[in-house]
């Protein structure tokens, strides 16, 4: 079947793994050192790349006989459909729990999700949060586009961000080998060439899903917009004050600063980001 499969995708770096790592485990190490080179003489003559780091660590695992190949897969070969690149969270989501559920909701239902909203509202944590609850086989991949401008190649960012090299060709046949999560942050910024990159990533790879965020929707077939709105003011005081505690150990809400608090939140418009710039000032001022 594997066989099968790879004349079909011969591009396919995950299925190699799997394909070589069951000749060693039949008891064919020949046949399998001897597909790691096919597979290297292959991607060098067709795009003049060499095997990526799961083959490359899955060949010296065959010529040490490592004991983990009789056990499981490669460790390097899984990595490369479930690992990632989200960022750690340093402090916990306030509210949301609402949101996070429609979006995730959304995302089951529709390829290309976009979450809008102003400045400041909370548009990639938000996004952030939602993609650390899914666990597609291919991974979820953060973009970073906040320092994008119309000179930049948005296909670029996006294959560094997967650490691929080989261009549009390799980007799809990595996005096309696993369901594969894309996570595009702060789309407005070079709203066009995203809408155009979503496109056609999302026709040629049918197993993709991406999650952009913006601040205006990107306007393509198919997509669903889902509206970031303010906290509300109780979600806003909670915000405020484990921000502020994190800033000064002994802040608290009392009957002396709850109202202070409240009327902080309010003329803040409940947003997040300003939320916690005016918390962090605790340090030197009081409420």
């Amino acid at each position: 079947e594997l066989e099968w499969l790879l004349g079909q995708y011969p591009l396919r770096e995950g299925l190699w793994v799997s394909f070589i790592t069951a000749l060693y485990r039949a008891g064919r190490q020949a046949d399998a050192l001897a597909a790691g080179q096919r597979v290297r003489r292959l991607l060098v003559d067709e795009l003049g790349i060499e095997p990526g780091t799961a083959l490359r660590d899955l060949e010296r695992q065959i010529l040490r006989q490592s004991a983990t190949l009789d056990t499981a897969l490669a460790a390097a070969g899984t990595a490369t459909l479930v690992v990632g690149n989200l960022p750690a969270l340093s402090t916990p989501l306030v509210g949301r729990a609402d949101d996070l559920a429609a979006v995730g909701r959304l995302l089951d239902g529709s390829r290309l999700v976009t979450l809008v909203g102003p400045a400041g509202v909370g548009k990639t944590r938000t996004a952030l949060e939602v993609a650390r609850s899914l666990h597609p086989a291919g991974g979820v991949w953060l973009v970073r586009l906040e320092v994008a401008d119309a000179a930049t190649s948005i296909l670029q960012l996006v294959t560094e961000a997967l650490q691929l090299t080989g261009g549009e060709q390799a980007l799809l046949d990595r996005l096309a080998g696993a369901e594969t999560v894309l996570v595009l942050d702060n789309c407005e910024h070079v709203i066009d060439g995203a809408a155009d990159l979503a496109t056609r990533l999302l026709d040629q790879a049918p197993p993709l899903r991406i999650l952009t965020t913006s601040q205006a929707p990107l306007g393509v077939d198919g997509e669903t917009v889902y509206s970031v709105d303010p906290l509300p003011l109780a979600d806003s005081v909670t915000l405020f004050a484990d921000r502020a505690a994190r800033m000064r150990r002994r802040f608290a809400l009392d009957d002396d600063t709850t109202a202070t608090v409240e009327a902080v939140c309010r003329s803040l418009d409940g947003l997040p980001l300003a939320i916690e710039l005016a918390a962090a000032r605790v340090r030197s001022l009081s409420v």
